[in-house]
């Protein structure tokens, strides 16, 4: 990935120098997207992206079975076809521990999440309004993109044109139907490899087929059964999805096989078909007895009739790691918007992005 971003962005600032208005016309998009990046806290940006970012043509053009070979695509598509690409190495499996939670309250329902990773690194929120799809906003990890820890935005747009690449690997969003999806390591699980004969994605290009085209649960799951489904990472994940109705579920792949569990909460263990923990090794066993531990923290406050933010934050100031949870968010679907707290911090002023205003 590294790679690929230094050959992009030497070819941008070629074509700037060469195209001229040309140039500028073509990478309209590109140029107003990264134009739009902003500081709102220490090492976490947002963005907001308007028109094609080039999503269906993927899926069109046959889709990917690794991150890797999904790059490949991405630089296809923010060079317009000018060089070609060669394939990154794949990430390697590091430690996470996430959490999820849907509470009803007086005007609906509302969803938090915890991201909860080892690493630190950078923080891209982003805001997609795309031509045949629905308006979303999603959290992505630019540490993913290999940019580095040092990774900072450029005073020149051409420099910061590979952030675009944010909108592919999205870790959990909202889009404007009140559809909500968050991407959990699931440490007691298998990595997922289909192969039925239908399209192949990744688990964040399945995050973002969700977004872009799912108005509620059912249609997510309908979306999920129509592509094979691959590992981002090589490693075990869940998806904790819920939608405005309130209807929350957890959708699991067993032997390759989806299996789709209805809960309010979900953390790191499967909830399908539960593992024996004495079968695990003592490497694992810690590991699935605390995110246990955290699911039945937040199953016992989603029993709760109504709840408000303050129930919210406080379920997830509950079951945060302290040093490791990177955001916190709570998607409140009836008022379409997404409110994040970074680094366990509760306290100190959140930030509230909406996809109620698309004009801004």
């Amino acid at each position: 990935m590294k790679k690929i971003i230094r050959i992009i962005m030497s070819c941008l600032l070629l074509g700037a120098g060469t195209f001229g208005a040309y140039f500028m016309y073509l990478f309209a998009p590109q140029f107003k997207a990264v134009q739009s990046i902003q500081s709102i806290a220490p090492d976490v940006y947002t963005m907001t992206y308007r028109g094609d970012y080039g999503f269906d043509a993927f899926l069109e053009n046959g889709g990917a079975t690794t991150d890797s070979a999904m790059a490949v695509y991405i630089g296809q598509f923010l060079t317009h076809g000018i060089i070609p690409m060669a394939e990154a190495e794949e990430s390697s499996n590091e430690p996470f521990a996430c959490s999820t939670l849907i509470l009803p309250t007086d005007s609906g329902y509302v969803m938090g999440r915890n991201f909860d990773y080892e690493h630190h690194g950078q923080t891209m929120i982003t805001r997609t309004f795309p031509k045949n799809g629905y308006a979303s906003v999603a959290t992505n990890s630019i540490l993913f993109l290999g940019y580095g820890d040092s990774w900072q935005p450029a005073e020149n747009p051409v420099m910061r044109m590979p952030a675009i690449a944010a909108i592919y690997v999205p870790l959990d969003g909202m889009n404007e139907c009140g559809l909500c999806v968050a991407d959990l390591i699931e440490v007691d699980g298998m990595p997922v490899h289909q192969s039925t004969g239908k399209t192949p994605i990744t688990t964040v290009a399945a995050i973002r087929l969700i977004l872009d085209h799912a108005a509620n649960v059912d249609e997510a799951i309908a979306l999920l059964q129509s592509y094979d489904l691959h590992s981002s990472m090589n490693a075990a994940h869940h998806f904790a999805i819920s939608d405005a109705t309130g209807k929350a579920v957890v959708v699991e792949y067993i032997n390759h096989q989806m299996v789709v569990t209805p809960s309010m909460a979900c953390t790191n263990h499967r909830l399908a078909m539960p593992t024996d923990t004495a079968l695990l090794s003592p490497t694992i066993a810690p590991a699935i007895a605390n995110a246990k531990a955290r699911y039945q923290t937040l199953m016992q406050i989603s029993d709760q009739p109504t709840a408000d933010d303050l129930l919210m934050q406080s379920a997830l100031q509950q079951v945060a790691f302290a040093g490791w949870t990177r955001w916190s968010i709570v998607f409140n679907p009836q008022q379409k918007t997404a409110t994040y707290y970074f680094n366990a911090d509760f306290i100190t002023q959140p930030y509230t992005i909406s996809l109620g205003d698309k004009s801004n």
